[in-house]
């Protein structure tokens, strides 16, 4: 009888430890979940008749600085907008929105 309840309390110290086990790797496959960042910008750009044309590889406009001055740190070029408007003046004006993101 006292054989049986060691066998026995070894099988539930076991099994409440496999059990342990089994929440503890869920709670770290849940940790381990990639995170996607997303970061913005607004420019205002020359309104022009060639559609806008988003050079974010260009180190020589104010938005390929930025984007590739962010390369380093992870970030990729995510979307980019072109909208165009008009001023209050009657004059045309532009804007678009590049967006950047990165996996963490």
């Amino acid at each position: 009888m006292l054989r049986t309840s060691a066998l026995l309390s070894c099988a539930l110290v076991l099994a409440g430890l496999v059990v342990g086990l089994l929440i503890r790797q869920d709670a770290n496959a849940q940790d381990t979940t990639p995170r996607v960042e997303l970061t913005c910008r607004h420019f205002e750009v020359e309104p022009s008749r060639d559609g806008g044309v988003i050079n974010t590889g260009d180190g020589t406009t104010e938005i390929g600085q930025w984007a590739r001055g962010k390369e380093g740190e992870g970030w990729r070029v995510s979307s980019a907008d072109f909208e165009m408007g008009v001023k209050s003046n009657g004059f045309p004006i532009a804007y678009t929105q590049v967006c950047l993101s990165r996996t963490r």
